[in-house]
This record gives C-alpha cells, structure tokens and sequence, in this order.
C-alpha cells in the first residue's frame, strides 16, 4: 500500500502538472490575490475511510456504514481553518461523496467547486480526489 508520502507526492506532482499546462489561464486572479497578500493555498489530507465500509455503530458491526458524523465535522473544522484553494484528499468514496464533502466545506465557507476523483485500483473503495477553486 502507497505511504503518505506517495499520496503527497502524487498530489504536488498534480499541482505542478495544473500550473505547467495553464500558467496564465488565472494571471488576473494571482495578481488580485498578490495585490490582497495571498497565495494559492494547496493542502493534502488523508480522510481515513470517508466511505462506506463495515464500521461498529452503537456496538453493532454494521456492513458499508458511512463515516461518523462526529469525524467529519472534525475534518471539516481542520480543512476550513486552512482557508485552502486546492485540497488533494485521500481515502475518499465514490463521486456522492466528493460531492457530499465539497458541500459540507461549501457549508463551512469554502466553496471549492471543481473536482477531479481517482477511482482506486483494489476492490476497496478509497479513492483519490484533488478539489479546487480553480477549474481543473
């Protein structure tokens, strides 16, 4: 199984690549946010299991039980603070739960609308998702 180092790496390589292919698509926004003080904020955050996937519930072993709501309000709090622009993301569900993590982060103030998902080679459901404010 790849370490989290991979999984970094994978996501800077991404990155890189993006700005490589379109370095001036967004030249009017980095120069508003270099006028403002910001730079393009990346993270990288694995979600461990945000994934149907047997899990005890109340003591019960219960088969393809989402993630507990308490661990993905965690999650959510960490990403938020960052206030990042693109977020590659680890261990992640099918595209129902890209898109139920980007509204919950839309909820919390980051709104980071374009996404790309990269289905898992196993039979196990945890995927790779790279999610932006940039169009992809």
């Amino acid at each position: 199984m790849p370490t989290k180092r991979c999984f970094v790496g994978f996501f800077v390589i991404l990155y890189q690549l993006a700005l490589s292919v379109c370095p001036g698509l967004y030249a009017e926004e980095k120069v508003a946010r270099q006028s403002q003080g910001k730079e393009i904020i990346f993270i990288s955050y694995n979600l461990r299991n945000y994934l149907p996937m047997k899990r005890r519930v109340n003591g019960i072993s219960v088969e393809d039980a989402p993630k507990p709501e308490n661990e993905i309000a965690a999650l959510i709090k960490i990403i938020a603070a960052t206030e990042p622009d693109i977020v590659g993301i680890c261990e992640i569900g099918g595209p129902s739960y890209v898109k139920d993590f980007q509204d919950r982060l839309k909820k919390a103030g980051i709104n980071l609308p374009h996404s790309e998902l990269v289905e898992a080679s196993t039979e196990y459901e945890r995927n790779l998702a790279l999610l932006s404010r940039f169009p992809i």
